[in-house]
């Protein structure tokens, strides 16, 4: 041992009455010196801590143990965010993703363009247009024939089997008529929509409501321009005889 230590030894051999809270008692070396605590110097003569320290110690846990917890719970929400953000792409990717959409747009509006000016769609709508006006006549005296039926029928029952019940799709009569066929696609396209838009980010959503604007029908002279729109559910006859073919979308 060092001469410090020895010096340690030799000045802490008192006995276990000595004054010092700690005491020594010596061995044949430093491995075997033995330190211990003097029972009469502790505070409270070794009782234990004074009932006004330990309510004090007791308080000071709790409060601790209050604030472990409640800075576990902010930690624990701070990595559901930070896990949130880190699964969104960052403003950076959006710009790029954006810039690369609209070039794509560009790229799509100059071909729509050059296919509205090719000189042969001038024919080819006239043979549409005629072809359109030949299947909605045939579809008009089907319909017609179907409608007379129904009349008949409702005046035979007194009313029992109800021509507005059958065609609306929940008569007596199962029918596929035009007005169940377009409830049921404005229905399942509601539905579709609310699942799209509870799943989407906000900024999908914006996205929907610029392109929704864009597919509207525009005006050119005379002629309406038609464009592509994802709110369209199908078609129906106008109510008088000469009208057209009428476009039904969703949002109507």
């Amino acid at each position: 041992p060092s001469d410090q230590q020895q010096k340690v030894v030799s000045s802490s051999s008192p006995s276990p009455v000595d004054n010092d809270a700690v005491q020594v008692k010596n061995g044949r070396n430093t491995n075997t010196t033995l330190y211990y605590c003097n029972q009469n110097k502790l505070e409270n003569d070794g009782n234990g801590l004074i009932p006004e320290d330990r309510h004090k110690l007791m308080a000071a846990k709790q409060e601790t143990v209050g604030k472990l917890e409640a800075l576990s719970k902010s930690a624990k929400s701070l990595e559901q965010q930070t896990a949130t953000l880190l699964s969104q792409p960052t403003n950076e990717e959006l710009e790029k993703r954006i810039l690369q959409k609209e070039s794509e747009l560009s790229s799509l509006e100059s071909k729509v363009d050059e296919a509205k000016s090719y000189a042969g769609n001038k024919q080819r709508v006239k043979v549409l247009k005629r072809n359109i006006d030949r299947m909605a006549s045939e579809w008009r005296k089907r319909k017609r024939k179907c409608i007379d039926f129904l009349e008949m029928i409702e005046d035979s029952t007194e009313g029992m089997i109800s021509k507005k019940k059958c065609l609306a799709g929940n008569g007596q009569i199962e029918l596929e008529s035009d007005e169940a066929i377009i409830q049921q696609a404005r229905e399942m396209c509601n539905n579709k929509k609310q699942r799209t838009m509870s799943k989407s980010s906000p900024v999908s959503r914006r996205v929907v409501r610029t392109l929704n604007k864009a597919n509207a029908t525009t005006s050119t002279g005379v002629d309406k321009v038609v464009e592509p729109s994802s709110k369209f559910i199908g078609v129906k006859l106008g109510t008088s005889l000469t009208s057209n073919i009428i476009r039904v979308y969703a949002n109507e």
